[in-house]
């Protein structure tokens, strides 16, 4: 009698046994051709990146860490040299305002 099975079905419209066997053959899509010939590593590529995903994860978001902290501290150079191009009054940096109240005394 036959049975009812489940496939998976990737974006390419090629289906898998697994779940996993879809998303490998997804991120294979992503990542593109590597490699010469016919015989492109990509696959084999794909197959260690789904298997080292948790320590590629770390590695990731080490990196957006690293990236958000170079931001806010080129941020912070930049704030420093717009400071130090304001005008002074006994040495302290003093930001122009737009209106200012003059009393004529």
């Amino acid at each position: 009698m036959p049975e009812p099975v489940t496939r998976w079905k990737a974006k390419n419209g090629s289906v898998h046994d697994t779940f996993e066997d879809a998303i490998v053959n997804d991120l294979a899509t992503v990542l593109g051709k590597i490699g010469n010939g016919d015989n492109s590593m990509t696959p084999a590529i794909a197959r260690q990146i789904v298997e080292k995903g948790d320590d590629i994860r770390e590695l990731l978001s080490a990196l957006e860490k690293y990236n958000l902290q170079d931001a806010a501290r080129t941020a912070r150079l930049k704030e420093d040299e717009q400071t130090a191009l304001l005008p002074k009054t006994n040495g302290v940096a003093v930001a122009p305002r737009d209106h200012e109240l003059v009393i004529n005394a």
